[in-house]
């Protein structure tokens, strides 16, 4: 399967950036208008899932630049995880936390690992 072309590459992206903006969204809610998981500590699963799912889409249009495409999605993903906590420290009753930080980072490493696993098993395979 060939790379996709430029124009297919932006298409790609939108998923990605339409997952930042409602993750910005539901970051601008006030803490009191969110409602709680019920355990402490819980919501750290909430976010490797939902930098998992960032993650995925992140990679989509990044598809044919192998391990530079995927350090891209980490660094991308932990700037914007970064900036998200920030701002999350400007919103009411909201405080920006580098546990959650550290829970985003983790579920981008398991969109990594597995594109880079999936990959691999692709490449092996093929036949020669």
């Amino acid at each position: 399967m060939s790379p996709p072309t430029r124009r297919r590459r932006l298409l790609l992206a939108a998923p990605a950036v339409g997952y930042g903006a409602l993750i910005l969204l539901l970051s601008s809610r006030p803490g009191t208008d969110l409602p709680g998981v019920g355990i402490p500590y819980g919501d750290k699963g909430l976010h490797v899932v939902e930098y998992f799912l960032f993650g995925v889409l992140l990679l989509l249009p990044l598809r044919g630049f192998g391990w530079q495409g995927r350090a891209f999605v980490l660094a991308a993903g932990l700037a914007f995880a970064a900036f998200d906590e920030a701002f999350q420290g400007t919103v009411p009753d909201r405080i920006g936390d580098a546990a959650d930080v550290a829970a985003d980072v983790a579920g981008l490493l398991l969109a990594v690992a597995l594109d880079a696993t999936v990959h691999s098993a692709r490449t092996a395979a093929k036949p020669s």
